[in-house]
């Protein structure tokens, strides 16, 4: 027999059949009390099912079953047909109900007690489970059942072992899971907590005693979005050239979930998973969309591209690196007095153009002016034409008026076309002085511009 794997969107798919399957349970217990008929349980399960979840009940005609649950009364050992009977107090009722979402059958019962069971029926039920209690240090686990209780001359009553093993078995029913090393359960999918709180704890109150700590109450709110903001600042930089003086970009970022902003280690823990839901004990559950997370992941690959061997926190970067995120609706973003001036003058005219080699042609000129000004405020230039249109010259003409001081201006080029600019240097710039990297000669007898 061979077994198809299933996708995890289509786990996930499974996942929610049995949820709200579960659901159902949680609902109907409230009413199976003394006098009620199976057949106005069954009323209550399908309108749930139907018009709450807009699921599908997976029994209803289910070769000729006429009804959507199974409701099987004391001897009745399974798949009872909901009627006109009336339960009584100290009756045992089973519920098997299983509801169709998305293709993916949810399929779950439950026994309730109709008033005070009888004691052959509470026995019944009691040996039909397994549990685990909590000793009063709050920290060891002793089985509740087997050899061990009898070992130590344990004594569990009925009414606690009663009440363990179902704690035990509803905390499965809610997808909690058991882990053997701690002896707890444990809700491990954060999506589904709030449901939990909201519909299932409810009921369990009405079964146990519970104790929930202050800030549970902001898991109810679901999963709340964490909106970031990118604040772009001066900061002082050796080296960088911002404008004139030596200046960087600072960029900080911002993450908030409604008013209140999130501590930097409450930042590390969303990044660390991604953007995806994490618990925050004064807020509650936040994640970030996808949308952010994946604007905030490309800004931080693009800054590791300029830094060979990554950023380094708190180094200013390159401030021409804020133009990335102009075009980014997804993003928010706010700049300091300083680097708003900066950036009105890198989109600005040129405040007084160089003066140039009257060679040049018009389109010439305009591309040397525009790199010579992007130089000035502390960008790197881009020059893309056609071939034989005089890139070689606009390059060499900006090098010529705006030379590095004290310092030799690098061209890196193919062996192939170095000839050619050093054609074009001797032809129109003869007074600058030419070096060529080749074997046996590495520029080490003339390190002077």
């Amino acid at each position: 027999m061979s077994v198809t794997l299933k996708s995890p969107q289509e786990q996930q798919k499974m996942r929610e059949a049995g949820r709200l399957a579960a659901e159902v349970l949680d609902l109907i217990g409230e009413h199976v009390k003394p006098g009620v008929t199976t057949d106005e349980l069954d009323r209550i399960c399908h309108e749930h099912i139907t018009r709450v979840q807009q699921a599908t009940p997976a029994n209803l005609n289910y070769r000729g079953f006429p009804k959507t649950i199974c409701a099987s009364v004391n001897h009745v050992v399974c798949h009872g047909i909901p009627g006109d009977k009336k339960v009584k107090d100290g009756d045992i009722v089973n519920i098997d109900v299983t509801v169709i979402r998305d293709g993916f059958h949810g399929d779950t019962s439950r026994m309730y007690f109709v008033g005070k069971p009888a004691p052959l029926a509470q026995r019944l039920v009691d040996v039909t489970f397994e549990a685990m209690w909590l000793e009063p240090d709050g920290k060891t686990r002793t089985p509740a059942l087997g050899p061990e209780v009898a070992a130590h001359h344990l004594h569990v009553s009925t009414t606690e072992r009663a009440k363990l093993i179902g704690l035990a078995a509803y905390a499965r029913k809610a997808h909690f899971h058991y882990q053997q090393d701690s002896g707890a359960y444990t809700l491990e999918s954060l999506v589904e907590i709030p449901n939990f709180l909201r519909t299932v704890l409810p009921a369990w109150r009405k079964l146990f005693a519970v104790d929930l700590d202050d800030k549970s109450a902001n898991l109810l709110k679901g999963t709340r979005s964490v909106e970031i903001e990118a604040v772009a600042e001066k900061t002082p930089a050796n080296g960088t050239r911002f404008g004139t003086g030596g200046t960087g970009l600072n960029l900080r970022w911002i993450f908030r979930a409604g008013e209140r902003m999130l501590t930097e280690s409450e930042v590390k823990a969303l990044v660390r998973r991604g953007g995806q839901p994490v618990i925050v004990p004064s807020l509650g559950i936040v994640s970030l969309s996808p949308e952010k997370w994946e604007s905030y992941r490309s800004w931080q690959d693009n800054v590791r591209e300029t830094r060979p061997g990554g950023a380094i926190e708190g180094e200013p970067l390159s401030p021409y690196l804020v133009f990335s995120l102009f075009n980014d609706a997804r993003l928010r973003l706010t700049l300091s007095p300083e680097i708003e001036a900066w950036r009105k003058q890198v989109l600005g005219a040129p405040p007084a153009p160089p003066e140039l080699p009257a060679l040049l042609r018009p389109y010439q000129r305009r591309g040397v002016e525009w790199m010579h000004h992007l130089c000035d405020v502390g960008c790197h230039g881009l020059l893309a034409d056609e071939m034989g249109l005089g890139k070689t010259l606009q390059v060499l003409s900006l090098l010529a008026v705006r030379p590095a001081a004290d310092r030799p201006s690098l061209i890196v080029c193919p062996a192939s076309v170095v000839p050619v600019w050093r054609e074009e240097i001797a032809r129109f710039f003869p007074h600058l002085r030419v070096d060529t990297l080749k074997s046996g000669h590495d520029f080490a007898r003339h390190r002077e511009p």
